[in-house]
């Protein structure tokens, strides 16, 4: 069985340093966030830039997404995601509103590439307080993550893995997600962590 483990929720949650740490405990690749990677090719420098812009925002996520799915078919065997295609969706919603129209086949290939193409999906619940870093949205995490709590919910009544994490350290969330893999899903733990 793959590997394939995603982490979602809003900025500022502490998803990177997760990410991070089970990458290295699991032995597995480390995808890091899309979104600033784009950003950077497209000489966007914060995301206020796309608040009422729809068609920046549009083209920007439309990038985002497709390079979140290469990164994701560059590693068959596992990996470790800072980020899911569900996530995509989200800050796409954010920024269009409701000028969100026909967004069928966005909406489609994010949910597809989360449905079927993880095995896990961990979902890290809102920072009390989202520390500026000069690029992120730092008033916008409560709709991120009302966005995303959404989808994971739908994400797990078409069968996909998830745990969601409680607010605790960041060891503490590693150690969770372990227990998790090794209690619940069993075979799928021993093959990751024999890997």
């Amino acid at each position: 069985m793959a590997k394939r483990i995603a982490i979602t929720g809003a900025h500022g949650a502490g998803k990177t340093t997760l990410a991070k740490i089970l990458s290295e405990t699991l032995g597995l690749p480390l995808i890091t966030e899309r979104a600033r990677v784009v950003a950077r090719n497209m000489g966007i420098e914060h995301c206020r830039e796309l608040i009422g812009n729809p068609v920046l925002a549009l083209e920007f996520q439309e990038k985002v997404l497709e390079a979140q799915i290469r990164a994701q078919s560059e590693h068959p065997d596992g990996f470790v995601s800072d980020r899911s295609t569900l996530d995509c969706l989200a800050y796409l919603r954010l920024y269009l509103g409701a000028k969100v129209q026909d967004m069928s086949s966005y909406f489609y290939r994010a949910r597809f590439h989360a449905w079927r193409k993880l095995d896990l999906l961990i979902y890290v619940p809102p920072a009390r307080e989202v520390v500026p870093d000069g690029f992120r949205l730092e008033n916008h995490a409560g709709q991120i993550d009302t966005i995303i709590t959404d989808e994971v919910s739908f994400a797990e009544k078409h069968g996909l893995h998830v745990v969601r994490l409680k607010r605790k350290s960041v060891e503490d969330r590693a150690s969770e997600v372990l227990a998790y893999l090794q209690e619940i899903v069993g075979p799928f733990a021993s093959e990751m962590t024999a890997g």
